[in-house]
């Protein structure tokens, strides 16, 4: 069946040029339910919720961005001073500080079909993951989506695999000709990323807005409008592409919810000339997604969503639980913007007040237009009569009254959001340490369900970034001439991460996939490999090797945790290491070897150059300096090889 698209609303000369959208009947009736659950999904949320405080969802997030931001109003009259406090961006600050000071990585642990733990394989998980965040820059994006967690009450984080290519020339022998010039031109991969991103709160749509939990969500989609010739750079060689107009005048689906005719120059909003409505749409019950512009579809019908996990590729994260049964949270920007609202309109008025004082409003019976600037201080006045001049009304300025108003509006703030004592602020009268610490305690109280919410996100984070890492980052990146066996050799990737090495303090981990269990060494070889990255770097060394055959055919168990602590270079963590080995040192058989490394990896230097120690081996022979004594190689030959980073790797080995 034949669309006609001689009746859309275009120009004759873009008429010739638009081509027939041909769609079987089947595929109309698809295209025009996907169209009224669009507009539905669009309408159930864009509507007014008392869960708004009346408002409808767009206009609730730009009221917190405003709050975020401490945008200054425009004054209502010129007499009034246009200013904000600040106050709710200074506890959002204030909060976001506290939040990044603290650890909030996962802790992943692997299980195999049988419920065993696969210890190795978990910690080769951890070191990838944050290796792929170093690449992405995540330590930078995990402040943005903390910032639009606690400003907005919710955040969507998308996870993807993104690949960038380039025009890679060879450069030529130039002579100064302008013509006949030849050079060879190829398309290079300048990097391929696992990456996360927010996606902005008003442009993702949800299928049940009665649902919290986004893995029950029945389907989502992104809005975005984006610029015609960006868009074409991303889907002009696609083919439904010819089909996409420049000037889609916007026909929302008919009220009549029964009606499920597809209309080609459809959209859910109105884009102007020279952009397009770009809209993803996420199926997981049925497996579906589609990509659609300017309501044209570019992917065939009931097409699969493009990665190999069940579920979306969307995290969604709530601050503060609104009701069980409603998908947005409460942000912090609403718990304290009536008493922010309150503060600031106080101080407008007081300093109406204080200017009423200094220059109150005059009654003129001079008979003369005179300028309110005759009333500024060291101004030479002629001929006018001050007798004439009589104040309206007398203002004292502002009362203690009035001050003390102030100080209970920002302590109703304070109790709302995060004490001054805990943003670091002196108190005002002289508090004993006592009280000082039960007061951050209380804060940190407080603080505890913000916490819970942003651990939350990076605990879903991470699992997600779990899937891609197996998807993407197990994939050879290269090929080289195997001079052992003949033939092109895949290479796969490999990350190399700082981390305390036992017994040596700081040192280096790398994790390194491999094909299968021919390409792991001998434990021997491995121990040898790393003695001798070792002595090349002068960085104590550990290898873990990922079997990527075998853990591909596993069927693996995850369990995710993310425990918040302080940061380690954080004085915090140094001060509760202190309080550790207080605590440890009743026992006469603390291990003061154990007491030593851990001391100097909190403070971050290497254990042997700060804890000599005499190199006694057995007879009580001290070898020469620098020889390689007998107990140390002993102990490195005995010690358990990371040959595999589980045990399946070792099995198959």
């Amino acid at each position: 069946m034949a669309i006609d698209l001689t009746k859309s609303p275009l120009t004759e000369e873009e008429k010739r040029e638009k081509p027939k959208l041909d769609f079987t009947p089947k595929e109309i009736t698809y295209m025009g339910n996907l169209q009224k659950r669009l507009t539905l999904a669009k309408n159930q949320r864009d509507t007014t919720h008392d869960f708004f405080d009346g408002m409808t969802y767009i206009q609730r997030c730009e009221q917190n961005r405003q709050l975020a931001n401490a945008r200054i109003r425009p004054k209502s009259n010129k007499n009034e001073t246009a200013f904000t406090t600040g106050t709710a961006r200074q506890k959002l600050m204030s909060l976001l500080a506290a939040i990044n000071n603290l650890n909030l990585k996962a802790d992943i642990t692997a299980f195999d079909e049988n419920d065993k733990m696969i210890s190795d394989l978990g910690e080769g998980m951890e070191d990838i993951i944050e290796k792929t965040e170093e690449i992405d820059g995540d330590e930078e994006k995990r402040l943005q989506r903390q910032y639009t967690l606690n400003s907005q009450g919710e955040v969507f984080v998308e996870e993807v695999w993104s690949e960038k290519f380039k025009t890679d020339k060879d450069i030529p022998k130039f002579d100064g000709k302008f013509k006949g010039v030849k050079w060879n031109s190829r398309l290079k991969k300048v990097f391929a990323k696992a990456s996360r991103n927010v996606i902005r709160n008003e442009k993702v749509y949800l299928g049940d807005i009665t649902e919290p939990d986004i893995k029950k969500q029945p389907f989502l989609f992104t809005l975005e409008i984006t610029p015609y010739e960006t868009a074409k750079s991303v889907y002009g060689k696609w083919e439904n592409w010819k089909h996409v107009s420049e000037n889609v005048v916007h026909a929302a689906q008919t009220q009549d919810h029964e009606t499920t005719m597809y209309n080609p120059y459809w959209t859910l909003t109105t884009a102007s000339r020279g952009r397009v409505e770009v809209i993803k749409y996420q199926d997981p019950i049925n497996n579906e997604f589609q990509i659609i512009l300017n309501g044209i579809p570019m992917l065939p019908i009931g097409f699969p969503l493009p990665w190999k996990h069940d579920g979306v590729n969307l995290v969604h994260q709530i601050l503060e639980l609104i009701d069980s049964h409603f998908a947005y949270g409460k942000s912090l920007m609403q718990r304290v913007k009536t008493s922010a609202a309150l503060e600031d309109e106080f101080w407008r008025l007081v300093l109406l007040k204080g200017h009423t004082s200094l220059r109150p409003p005059m009654a003129n019976m001079t008979g003369r237009v005179l300028s309110s600037k005759i009333l500024m201080p060291g101004r030479m006045n002629i001929g006018v009569d001050p007798s004439k001049l009589k104040p309206l009304i007398e203002s004292e300025g502002p009362t203690i009254s009035e001050f003390n108003i102030l100080k209970m509006l920002r302590d109703n703030i304070d109790e709302h959001s995060v004490s001054p004592t805990f943003q670091g602020q002196t108190p005002e009268r002289k508090a004993t340490a006592t009280e000082i610490i039960e007061v951050q305690k209380q804060a940190q109280l407080m603080l505890g369900l913000t916490v819970f919410a942003c651990a939350m996100l990076e605990k879903k984070l991470a699992e997600l970034r779990i899937f891609t890492i197996l998807e993407k980052w197990f994939d050879p990146v290269d090929t080289r001439l195997d001079e052992i066996k003949g033939g092109l050799k895949d290479i796969y990737r490999r990350s190399t991460l700082s981390k305390p090495i036992e017994g040596e303090g700081m040192g280096q981990q790398i994790v390194e996939v491999v094909p299968n269990a021919e390409a792991i060494p001998s434990p021997f070889m491995q121990l040898k490999e790393e003695e001798q990255i070792s002595k090349e770097t002068g960085i104590p060394t550990r290898i873990l090797r990922m079997n990527k055959e075998q853990i591909m055919k596993t069927k693996l168990i995850w369990r995710i945790t993310v425990n918040p602590t302080p940061k380690k270079t954080s004085n915090l963590q140094k001060l509760m290491f202190r309080e550790m080995i207080d605590a440890f040192s009743f026992s006469p058989n603390l291990s003061l070897d154990w007491a030593e490394e851990k001391a100097a990896l909190v403070w971050g230097e290497n254990p042997s150059k700060v804890f000599k120690k005499e190199n006694v081996v057995a007879g009580g022979i001290v070898p020469p300096s620098g020889a390689t004594p007998l107990g140390r190689e002993a102990t490195k030959v005995n010690r358990t090889p990371n040959a595999t980073p589980n045990a399946m790797a070792n099995e198959a080995a």
